[in-house]
């Protein structure tokens, strides 16, 4: 397929369903990835054991604040961390 060795992938709703199934493909192909959960933490934990068996960088959270932070340990698009952080910003209130 393609090579993501040494990106990082943000994954909303990636303790089930379809961002469950995105989450684990990325990581396939190399990625680390972020899930982000709003309710479903032992299924958002399955995810997080599934990822780290593959060898990967997994951080699995409710905020979004924290899903950012962890996105820009290394130089990331600084658009892409306002988009996050501005979308978000409804939940904080």
């Amino acid at each position: 397929m393609f090579d993501l060795t040494g990106k990082k992938a943000l994954v909303t709703g990636g303790s089930r369903g379809i961002g469950q199934g995105i989450a684990l493909a990325l990581a396939k192909q190399g990625a680390d990835v972020a899930i982000n959960f709003h309710s479903k933490a032992q299924e958002a934990e399955a995810v997080v054991a599934s990822i780290k068996a593959l060898g990967r960088d997994i951080l699995a959270t409710l905020s979004l604040l924290e899903t950012s932070a962890w996105m820009a340990k290394e130089s990331r698009p600084k658009a892409l961390m306002e988009a996050t952080t501005t979308s978000a910003s409804w939940a904080l209130e």
